[in-house]
């Protein structure tokens, strides 16, 4: 996991990569009161990013941002949250588009 904290006169982002592997992500998604509060709690704000190319991650995505708003609910927080796709770069995956199978429409 990435941490990195900026400050400026008035306040500080802290900023913590959460993603990755699922081995990584079932050690802050332990359901215990002291791992969601290391990560979850004081929380305004996550920008949640799906990877589009990748054959099976938009629902394995959503699974995990389901287990990531049980944690905020757990602590009692109610971050603004949106949700983006990452970007396409070509000749991944699929040659810069998105799969079939991800498409709406």
């Amino acid at each position: 996991m990435a941490r990195e904290t900026i400050t400026t006169k008035d306040f500080s982002i802290h900023i913590w990569d959460l993603g990755g592997q699922a081995q990584y992500r079932a050690d802050y998604l332990r359901k215990n009161q002291e791992a969601y509060e290391q990560f979850f709690l004081q929380t305004d704000m996550v920008v949640y990013v799906i990877d589009m190319q990748r054959h099976g991650a938009p629902p394995e995505s959503l699974a995990y941002l389901n287990q990531l708003l049980d944690a905020f609910k757990y602590v009692g927080e109610n971050p603004f949250l949106p949700v983006l796709p990452a970007q396409i770069r070509p000749g991944r995956h699929g040659g810069g588009r998105v799969p079939d199978e991800h498409r709406v429409g």
